[in-house]
């Protein structure tokens, strides 16, 4: 009798752990599956956040987009700020910089600089885990960029005096020199109107040859000479704010046949 109650003892013992270890083992099971889904949340919110460029509730906020991570552009050589703090703030600083197009790249994270690439100018991709690459998705909330009441007065003589032109902000070669007012292979003095303005001086109608870049303010003969300006030698003259983005030669002539 005492046998046959162990043995229904055992019997009844012997399913429990059984069971037990039957229903804790897709309960594990559904922990790690429950905790792999909260981190890829955790990384999926994470990207989505960079990716959406909006830290910022503030509708005026600058929207921008993740290009790449890890990723920077070699020729980003324009600097908008050594450290602008967040993504957002490099976004907000490049979208009021006229020297910047739409792509950036920041470094904020790590303590590094804000940079940009010039409007049309292609990205020189290069690996760098201290970097990530972005672009304002709508420039229609950064700074009108078109004038900022830039001009350069030209002269014929050394002290401002003599026939002068008038050019306003953009790119001038010598054919367009008689429409404002200079001569090719005649300008003196120079004077720079507007804060933040600047004038570049060509010795080649095409903008190439010598160059000189002058900020706003007047520029006798002597001024310009000890600066490396050539007298009665420009031949192209770009005004521009901020720094002189490439100049692009002009187009050439069409073919005699297309003209007919």
């Amino acid at each position: 009798a005492i046998l046959a109650q162990r043995r229904r003892s055992a019997a009844l013992r012997v399913p429990m752990p059984a069971v037990v270890a039957h229903r804790a083992a897709p309960a594990r099971g559904a922990m790690a599956g429950r905790l792999r889904r909260c981190r890829m949340r955790c990384v999926t919110a994470a990207v989505a956040l960079a990716c959406l460029g909006r830290a910022s509730a503030d509708p005026h906020a600058v929207a921008y987009s993740l290009v790449a991570a890890g990723s920077a552009c070699a020729n980003a050589d324009h600097e908008v700020s050594p450290n602008a703090g967040s993504a957002q703030q490099c976004a907000e600083l490049v979208c009021a910089d006229p020297a910047c197009g739409a792509l950036f790249e920041d470094r904020s994270h790590q303590g590094g600089r804000c940079s940009c690439l010039a409007a049309g100018q292609a990205c020189a991709e290069v690996a760098d885990p201290d970097a990530n690459r972005y672009e304002v998705t709508d420039t229609s909330t950064c700074e009108p960029k078109g004038s900022h009441d830039c001009f350069a007065m030209v002269y014929e003589n050394p002290d401002f005096t003599g026939w002068s032109g008038s050019f306003p902000e953009g790119f001038h070669s010598a054919d367009d020199f008689a429409n404002f007012g200079a001569f090719d292979n005649g300008v003196s003095s120079v004077y720079v109107s507007g804060e933040g303005c600047e004038t570049t001086l060509f010795g080649n109608s095409d903008f190439t040859g010598w160059s000189l870049t002058i900020p706003e303010g007047s520029h006798s003969l002597a001024d310009l000479e000890s600066q490396g300006f050539k007298d009665d030698d420009v031949s192209s003259i770009a005004v521009h704010f901020g720094t002189l983005q490439e100049p692009k030669p002009p187009a050439p002539p069409a073919p005699a046949e297309a003209m007919e």
